[in-house]
């Protein structure tokens, strides 16, 4: 009797913390954007990747790390770069 109450037990708490997980709208980012907007479809990473991000030491450290991963990831090159007419992916600081 005792096994099938814990037995039942443990398939509710299972049950219950499956249930709890984040919502599919809520997107698992770190830190989190002031500001995103949801749309159906996909993102294809160019050839030839491009990140946009200001000169400044606050961001250089997420930058390199972004690239470094990309690289070992994709096999592109991945340039940084201050201003990029076309950029894939672009840093901006909100300084509020």
């Amino acid at each position: 009797m005792m096994k099938k109450i814990a037995l039942f037990v443990i398939g509710f708490l299972v049950t219950f913390l499956t249930l709890a997980q984040t919502p599919e709208n809520d997107l698992a980012i770190i830190p989190k954007p002031v500001s995103v907007l949801l749309k159906s479809g996909s993102f294809t990473l160019p050839g030839k990747i491009v990140i946009q991000a200001p000169p400044q030491a606050k961001i250089n450290r997420v930058t390199t790390y972004l690239k470094d991963k990309l690289v070992r990831a994709t096999g592109y090159p991945v340039l940084i770069q201050n201003k990029a007419g076309k950029a894939a992916i672009t840093f901006v600081l909100n300084e509020n």
